[in-house]
């Protein structure tokens, strides 16, 4: 999928957040679907303090969407205790990076609403192309596009379906909502621990291979 001949010295991490918040919608949407979550947006940062997706525009009109920056902290996401999330990881050269921003600034520029019809349809497994988006053809859209970092998915896009288009993904986050806000610090420095613990495993077993 696409070409990773840039060195992985200069690479990124871009971020799959996946949500449920149970709200009628939500419910929903995950009842049809018979998926765990129902929403999915777009972080470079694991703080999910910056976050792109399709969503509602207003707290109390869900049908009324738009593209958003959206922050984990927000009340959509944060004001339930019972609110999960499962963050996973894709790790990308800088290039891929930087396509995948200018993705999301394009997608930002030409926004034309909301993709309502076709959320409704994605609950049925069916595809409808409209010149809209919904999160996960968002999500998708912003990642694929010029990189072709996910493999094609001929059906309807769902937040959970992205996850299985690139075995690298990982998981490293799966949880309350809330329990991420208040330990979230904690759980990054641990993740970063365990990441460079790992890199210097592999650098030190390259090594003796040599």
């Amino acid at each position: 999928m696409g070409n990773r001949q840039e060195t992985r010295v200069h690479k990124e991490e871009l971020f799959v957040v996946l949500t449920q918040t149970n709200t009628l919608l939500a419910s929903t949407i995950r009842k049809f679907t018979k998926s765990k979550y129902s929403h999915v947006s777009l972080s470079f940062n694991m703080s999910c303090r910056e976050m792109y997706s399709f969503g509602r525009k207003y707290y109390y009109i869900p049908m009324y969407g738009t593209f958003k920056r959206e922050d984990i902290n927000d009340r959509i996401f944060a004001q339930r205790d019972d609110n999960m999330m499962a963050i996973y990881r894709l790790v990308v050269t800088r290039n891929e990076a930087k396509q995948i921003r200018r993705n999301i600034r394009h997608i930002k520029e030409v926004n034309r609403g909301f993709n309502v019809l076709g959320l409704a349809a994605a609950a049925f497994n069916v595809k409808l192309d409209r010149d809209k988006y919904y999160c996960a053809e968002f999500v998708h859209d912003a990642i694929h596009s010029e990189t072709e970092l996910l493999e094609q998915h001929p059906d309807a896009i769902t937040p959970e379906s992205i996850i299985g288009l690139n075995t690298e993904f990982e998981l490293v986050y799966e949880g309350s909502v809330q329990d991420f806000i208040r330990e979230g610090r904690d759980f990054r420095k641990e993740a970063r621990r365990a990441r460079k613990s790992a890199r210097k495993t592999q650098r030190d077993a390259r090594r003796k291979s040599n």
